[in-house]
């Protein structure tokens, strides 16, 4: 063989050795491998006492088994699945550890409560909650607007009929109230006329004891009650819910207003105006029982009212319809009429001057009063 030939062949097997030797050199383990790493969502976070939430961590490339520890299991404890349960006032670090990788949170407990855990409005009412033992930030919530709302200050309206949760968020923890929204005869009243394009003004005399009572008057604005005029009020000497003539009671019930009528001249009504002259009586008679009687027109010694002789208290009023089928001995002369000088009625409604003037002003066909206790 000669030199070259050798030389050939030293070089070949160089060459070999050379290429396997770059193949099989191995590779470190940490080139070929991400780094691992373990976070937490929530890094720090706030529990009222005897509440829980569950950690949770972010993506990674963890394959070994994650195992939850907290520092202080009085204060809260951490289960195998991440659930944090706050036990008691304090602070605490929870770790999740997998992989030779640690995440950590720490998590203050604190003690706090609502002012009510159940509330009962009626419709249109309010109340304000509040969170007592803390003043970290609350956030408001109501499971149902349109039963009850609550401001960012934890002020509750009652909207309608039904029940709603008020949720209170501290931190990760939320306390509750559960709200019932009632709603009361009046409301009931205002609902059952809503859709009635008939009835557009609904006058409520609510009958507070003894012969006072709360007026208000309502009218339908866009399909929605709106409140236009409150103001004190007389009923009977003995009350309300009449039974017969004399009884010096005011009736229960919804009753339609009819007319305007008094003694002075027309203020400005919607509504027919009776301008009261000396022939004009509210018979109590048998013949004309409960009816505008002209004197001139149907001759008798009438026994009923002679209106004109009530200057002050018929200066301004307005006609009812209660016992509209004239019953003998059920009741007569039940009028809305301005207020005397007594504090009560025989058995009608009444309100000062100016007010009875401004309903007369307000006050539509069709306008019904209805008259109940409070």
């Amino acid at each position: 063989m000669t030199v070259k030939h050798v030389f050939h062949r030293i070089c070949l097997l160089l060459s070999v050795f050379f290429l396997f030797g770059i193949v099989t050199v191995p590779v470190r383990a940490e080139e070929n491998e991400s780094k691992k790493e373990l976070k937490m969502k929530t890094t720090s976070l706030v529990m009222i006492g005897d509440s829980s939430h569950k950690l949770k961590l972010s993506k990674t490339n963890i394959t070994g088994q994650v195992v939850w520890k907290s520092s202080n299991p009085k204060i809260a404890a951490v289960n195998s699945k991440g659930k944090v349960k706050a036990k008691k006032k304090g602070k605490v670090t929870i770790t999740a550890e997998a992989d030779g990788c640690l995440a950590t949170c720490k998590i203050k407990v604190i003690t706090a409560q609502l002012s009510a855990a159940d509330l009962t409005l009626n419709r249109g009412k309010s109340k304000t909650l509040k969170v007592i033992g803390t003043s970290k930030k609350v956030t408001w919530k109501s499971s149902d607007p349109t039963v009850a709302t609550v401001s960012s200050k934890g002020k509750v309206k009652a909207k309608k009929k039904g029940t709603a949760k008020i949720t209170a968020a501290i931190g990760a923890s939320t306390l509750t109230c559960k709200v019932t929204v009632n709603t009361t005869k009046w409301d009931d009243i205002l609902d059952s006329y809503q859709n009635d394009d008939s009835i557009n003004q609904l006058l409520f005399v609510k009958y507070t004891g003894g012969s006072k009572a709360k007026v208000i008057l309502y009218n339908k604005d866009n399909g929605k009650w709106k409140k236009i005029l409150s103001c004190s009020g007389e009923v009977g000497k003995n009350g309300i819910d009449k039974q017969r003539e004399g009884d010096k009671k005011t009736p229960t019930g919804i009753f339609n207003l009819t007319h305007g009528f008094g003694i002075k001249k027309n203020p400005g009504t919607k509504v027919p105006y009776v301008k009261v002259n000396s022939n004009l009586y509210w018979c109590g008679d048998q013949n004309y029982y409960n009816q505008l009687i002209d004197i001139t027109e149907k001759p008798h010694h009438c026994t009923g009212e002679h209106l004109i002789d009530y200057t002050q208290c018929y200066a301004y009023g307005m006609f009812l319809d209660y016992n509209k089928e004239c019953t003998l001995g059920k009741g007569s002369a039940i009028f809305l009429h301005c207020k005397g000088n007594s504090g009560y009625t025989a058995g009608c409604v009444a309100v000062s001057q100016e007010n009875m003037i401004k309903i007369l002003r307000s006050v539509e066909p069709g306008a019904k009063i209805c008259i109940y206790p409070l």
